[in-house]
């Protein structure tokens, strides 16, 4: 398996894009995406294999805010059956990240991933939405105006809110997907819970 990453030295790149030739693999197999940013985990995509034996395969990262990427170094590790079989580097903008923005004090970042409850797989095109403090969910009229924030997963499940939560409120959360019951919750009190805050919702097929 040999694998290359296409970067761009311009800052302000908005996806990063990976290319591997492979063969020998079979389907069923785990594969496993393993991001980097600056020696640090940034995020992991396990995946079971669908692919073929013999083949291209590529994929790509994004921010799911819409936000472009950090400026830095990526390394990407390909691991198969839980043995690293590949890994590639690339710089983004000047490979110096740029400092972070402190979120303000009272803000709680939420991200993390939505799966099938049955396959541990995430589910591309769900929804996580978070109502105006005082409307809960059977209250909702389904108006983006009674939306405090929201996010949509991106293929591999993953989803950041582009809106901090506010500490000491309560929100009511509801999580769907087409062909899933809905979950969530209303009263969720947001208290001191280091941010950001990490996240994984299991759904049921209806």
């Amino acid at each position: 398996m040999v694998a290359a990453l296409t970067a761009s030295a311009i800052t302000g790149l908005a996806e990063l894009h990976f290319f591997c030739t492979y063969a020998g693999m079979q389907n069923g197999m785990n594969f496993d995406e393993r991001w980097l940013l600056n020696g640090e985990e940034l995020v992991t995509f396990n995946i079971v294999w669908e692919e073929g034996a013999n083949g291209t395969y590529h994929d790509y990262i994004y921010r799911s805010s819409g936000e472009p990427l950090p400026d830095g170094q990526y390394t990407l590790e390909l691991y198969v059956e839980g043995q690293l079989a590949q890994s590639a580097t690339a710089t983004v903008g000047t490979g110096a990240p740029p400092p972070t923005p402190t979120p303000p004090a009272e803000g709680l970042l939420v991200r993390g991933y939505i799966r099938d409850a049955d396959t541990g797989q995430g589910i591309p095109g769900a929804l996580y939405v978070v109502l105006n403090p005082g409307i809960t969910i059977d209250g909702w009229d389904g108006s983006e105006e009674q939306v405090y924030t929201a996010a949509q997963t991106d293929a591999h499940g993953y989803f950041e809110l582009p809106r901090p939560l506010e500490r000491n409120q309560r929100y009511s959360i509801i999580v769907w997907a087409e062909g899933y019951r809905p979950t969530g919750g209303d009263d969720i009190w947001v208290s001191d819970e280091p941010s950001p805050l990490e996240v994984e919702i299991e759904l049921q097929r209806e």
